[in-house]
């Protein structure tokens, strides 16, 4: 199931959930921030790294990542394309909120701090099975 927030309800959104799997996808997901494909460091080709690189940042379907959390959280990681630029944005929801959290965004205003290492520590703590 596919978690669309409202920001994003006419959006192509596609379930992200399947490219974790393919070769490539870390070193794509990161290169924003590696400031290039650290395909080596991954153990993968650099095709498959700039093949995920325009599969991620295709227009047409725009991949939506969700990791539940214990106590009903959710953090949501949301790419969305436009025609100049591709961004990432991460939220917090939960269901008794009206509304999600944003973390942070990759995009040109780079919006966050998002999490700090504890913090994320803290979550990985909180995952659900599955």
């Amino acid at each position: 199931m596919v978690m669309v927030l409202p920001p994003y309800s006419s959006s192509p959104v596609v379930n992200g959930h399947p490219l974790l799997d393919e070769p490539g996808f870390w070193p794509a997901h990161l290169a924003e921030l590696c400031e290039g494909f650290a395909a080596g460091a991954f153990g993968v080709d650099a095709w498959d790294a700039q093949d995920m690189w325009e599969r991620l940042r295709d227009e047409s379907a725009w991949p939506v990542f969700s990791v539940p959390l214990s106590g009903g959280f959710v953090i949501v990681a949301h790419y969305n394309s436009g025609e100049e630029f591709t961004t990432t944005d991460y939220f917090l929801t939960h269901p008794d909120w009206s509304r999600a959290l944003r973390l942070a965004a990759d995009d040109q205003d780079r919006i966050g701090p998002g999490p700090c290492w504890p913090e994320l520590a803290a979550l990985t703590r909180c995952l659900t099975p599955g």
